[in-house]
């Protein structure tokens, strides 16, 4: 469960970052066309097409033919030639604004000629573009015009330069040649009308469709003649998005001259490189590609890419339906919104490393497939806008995350400090009471000694909560203790010392064998995952694994689910169904709460387990089955046997092997690591204080790994919902965290059964089993902070430590203590540098509070800066 205040915060941040984008618009797009350029040299270059020819004129033809501007009848000639060879359209790609007035017969030449050739379709343009309202000093002649919707986007022209009166009249079609930022718009709007562009007035007349054939729409314009339709999408702004095939050699280019000589050699009977033929039924564009006197455009594949070239991609595109598809700039923003919804809840639930594993390992799949769709499908997904949102919204949450871990571990260590400072005070003033204790049982003072008698308790019960406190901070490192490495057999956890060590490696040996298993244990101790274990070591594992209840359903279903019925075998049997033990055939069956079940449907299974055969409920015919039995319950089966509740003969065949599954309370030292485990299935980041822990370990768990399990969830939740990260005694039930009150007294009880057991050898290990399956290192530390606790309050005398610590006279006890008193009193001193100050001590012997207690601290800082060894 994600923090609200987070999340809230990445939608915020998302909203923000989007408003950003989008008045970074210009910056993004130009990141968008860089990356769009790399995808079209990915793709790179297609074949040339030959359905538009481009006849050009570059420099050299230009003074060959007596220099510029050529004259008219130049033109002329090549229109009628191209006439004669069956040329479909023709574009001429050249402004004849003016009338020439020194030779006037040529304009009148080439004036008929285009009138009579029918085809040929002729440039204007504007002088300028902008998004202002047209004028109508930019009228356009209604021959040429189309009316469209006002309220589709189109760019407006101002200062319209037409071809002259007679020219123009004479032609098919006029289109404009204009760019806006190397990009072409289909239509500029007049004061009239709107223009269409010089490429698709000769798509128009190529594909032999009227105006009146021609919508337009604020997406996309049709031309529709004889059932054909020809799409042309474009931007909300009006311009295309041409989906360029290559550089100038994918165009179907041939100089003008040489077209013309080759056309002329041929008339003669003679042989040429150039096929001239190749124009008939084709679109061909008449223009000019030399330096200084055309426009040229950057395109992804070069820099200068000449602007007749630009028409014919255009009409390539939309001959061949493969204009570049992209998508509305709304889906863009939507979808970089959800991915964002998507990673907020992913940055925060996962740790930082692994959240951004998967942030990169998204962006790279999402850029392969963003370029795999373009070069595949021609569709232009924008990357731009996701990276850049993406990028910084991670950023933004890891700063906000840690900024709130830092405020929660700075919350943490201040009420940390508070208790520990509370802890000294009353550490301090409890040293002195017992020292004014002694004086006062000195000086035989009773009421003096009773009021501090009573005084020094309540210091001490204190301290004890205090102790607590701390303790309920103070997280757990369980994974730092080796002999609590834990072991997982199929999910099976415990440790190397634990009882179910012994039970695991019954199962491993008996798991690869056919034989019947009993499984014996108290609800919730996991005896399902024992039959799992059992089934998934066995050969069988790639067989099923099925598991049936018995105690749950009654004799009738008991006996339906396990051995199926015919159809019509009772009321409701409106068909055959398969049961268990045949979809269990050449796997395991488990049946758990097999003492549940009736003395007649234990004849059944009792064969079901001799002949591995049996009949469906209200059928004749025997079915055989291969498949291992394993069977449990939280009986007792001797008793049960004995007592007719389960057959003996059942109870026999069941009882070839017996696995017995201890209680959880029997399970203490495994405790620690099953708690660690189920944590970690909640919330791999969340930790436990080691008071939890402890509690824990006081508790009987009658429910046993089931309710540990639903203990764990419950306190997994309610820390995450107060932002913390750490599970506290508040999040406990009140039945585990009454137990809390006894958790001071660990401390008597250890040293007081060590006492009893006379320091002996032996006595941390069964102090630890006595006292409920404690760690030997817990008993170890307590004793070694109940030392440093004593030697403080004795004034650092080691003898008159020892008999409080002995609390008995006898010299071999006396002499055990003192060898562990000066052991644990050297090991503390082992780093302190006399040369250095008291708080440079404590720093550098840090190692030696590792594991101490928390109430024990205070004495061994004492120690460390007021203890100085003896000189020998």
């Amino acid at each position: 469960m994600i923090n609200l205040n987070k999340s809230l915060f990445g939608l915020v941040l998302i909203a923000l970052l989007l408003i950003l984008s989008f008045f970074f618009s210009d910056f993004i797009n130009q990141v968008d066309e860089k990356i769009l350029s790399s995808k079209f040299q990915i793709r790179g270059e297609s074949a040339p097409d030959s359905s538009v020819v481009i006849l050009y004129l570059d420099n050299d033809d230009i003074r060959a033919i007596g220099g510029w501007p050529i004259k008219r009848n130049y033109y002329a000639l090549v229109i009628k030639v191209l006439n004669e060879l069956g040329a479909k359209v023709i574009g001429l790609d050249i402004v004849f604004t003016t009338p020439n007035v020194e030779r006037p017969e040529y304009d009148d030449l080439l004036t008929n000629i285009v009138r009579s050739a029918g085809n040929v379709v002729l440039v204007g343009y504007f002088s300028t573009l902008t998004r202002d309202e047209p004028n109508f000093q930019s009228r356009l002649p209604e021959k040429f015009g189309y009316n469209t919707d006002k309220k589709v986007s189109f760019y407006t022209g101002e200062k319209l330069n037409l071809p002259f009166p007679q020219l123009l009249d004479a032609a098919d079609g006029i289109g404009h040649e204009n760019f806006y930022k190397s990009r072409v718009p289909l239509f500029i709007r007049s004061a009239n009308e709107v223009f269409p562009a010089f490429s698709f007035e000769l798509i128009r007349i190529y594909s032999g469709a009227g105006k009146s054939a021609v919508t337009i729409s604020s997406a996309e314009t049709r031309i529709i003649h004889n059932s054909k339709i020809i799409k042309i999408p474009y931007e909300k702004d009006g311009t295309l998005n041409i989906n360029y095939q290559g550089g100038i050699s994918t165009l179907n280019i041939i100089p003008l001259v040489d077209f013309l000589q080759a056309y002329n050699l041929q008339q003669k009977g003679g042989i040429t490189d150039i096929d001239v033929n190749q124009v008939k039924n084709k679109i061909v564009i008449i223009g000019v590609i030399a330096e200084g006197m055309t426009d040229f455009v950057e395109t992804p594949y070069t820099k200068q890419f000449p602007a007749v070239g630009i028409h014919a991609a255009i009409i390539l595109n939309a001959l061949n339906n493969n204009f570049l598809k992209v998508l509305p700039d709304y889906w863009d923003f939507i979808f970089v919104f959800a991915v964002g919804i998507f990673f907020i809840f992913l940055i925060l639930k996962q740790d930082d490393l692994k959240g951004l594993l998967i942030l990169l390992a998204f962006l790279v799949s999402y850029s392969v497939f963003s370029y795999f769709i373009f070069i595949i499908y021609d569709w232009e997904i924008p990357l731009a806008r996701i990276l850049f949102v993406q990028i910084f919204l991670t950023i933004g949450l890891l700063i906000y995350k840690h900024q709130t871990i830092k405020k929660t571990v700075y919350k943490l260590e201040s009420e940390k400090s508070a208790i520990f400072k509370k802890l000294r005070d009353r550490e301090e003033k409890l040293i002195k009471l017992e020292k004014e204790l002694q004086d006062a049982e000195q000086k035989n003072a009773a009421e003096q000694t009773i009021y501090l008698r009573e005084k020094i308790n309540k210091y001490r019960e204190e301290l004890r909560l205090l102790s607590s406190e701390a303790a309920d901070i103070n997280v757990s490192n369980i994974s730092d203790k080796p002999k609590l490495k834990p072991l997982n057999f199929e999910k099976i956890i415990y440790t190397q010392n634990g009882p179910m060590h012994d039970v695991v490696e019954f199962v491993k040996k008996i798991a690869d064998n056919d034989s019947a298993v009993l499984i014996l244990g108290e609800s919730g101790t996991g005896k399902e995952l024992v039959a799992r274990a059992i089934h998934c070591s066995s050969k069988r594992k790639e067989k099923p694994f099925i598991a049936v209840n018995c105690g749950a359903l009654s004799e009738t279903l008991l006996e339906s689910e396990l051995f199926g019925h015919e159809k019509g075998a009772f009321t409701g049997a409106v068909k055959e169904k398969l049961g268990r033990f045949e979809l269990a055939d050449g796997g395991t069956i488990f049946l758990d709460e097999v003492a549940e079940t009736s003395e007649a449907f234990q004849v059944k299974l009792l064969r079901v387990l001799q002949e591995g055969e049996f009949e469906r409920v209200g059928g004749t015919e025997t079915i055989r089955v291969n498949i291992r039995v394993v069977a449990a319950t939280n009986q007792n089966l001797v008793s049960n046997s004995v007592s007719m509740k389960l057959r003996q003969d059942l109870y026999y065949r069941l009882n070839v092997f017996v696995v017995n599954l201890p209680p959880l309370r029997d399970r203490r030292v495994d405790l620690p690591v099953l708690t660690e485990y189920l944590i970690n299935l909640e919330d791999p980041k969340m930790k436990i204080s080691t008071n939890v822990i402890d509690v824990f370990s006081k508790y009987s768990w009658p429910g046993n790994i089931r309710e540990l399990h639903s203990v764990i969830k419950r306190a997994v939740i309610l820390a995450k919902s107060e932002g913390r990260d750490i599970i506290r005694t508040k999040d406990l039930p009140e039945e585990i965290k009454s137990l809390i009150t006894n958790t001071g007294d660990i401390a008597d009880q250890i040293i007081e059964s060590l006492r009893n057991k006379n320091f002996s050898k032996n006595s941390v290990s069964e102090t630890a089993k006595e006292l409920g399956g404690l760690n030997r290192g817990t008993v170890s530390e307590y004793l070694r902070g109940f030392c440093f606790k004593t030697f403080v309050e004795q004034g650092m005398n080691i003898e008159s430590t020892i008999n409080t610590v002995a609390g008995t006279s006898e010299p071999d006890v006396m002499e055990r203590v003192r060898k562990k008193l000066i052991e644990f009193i050297s090991n503390a001193i082992e780093l302190v540098d006399y040369t250095k100050n008291p708080e440079e001590n404590i720093l550098i012997s840090k190692p030696k509070f590792k594991n101490l207690p928390q109430k024990y601290h205070f004495y061994l800082e004492k120690i460390i800066t007021d203890y100085k060894k003896p000189q020998k």
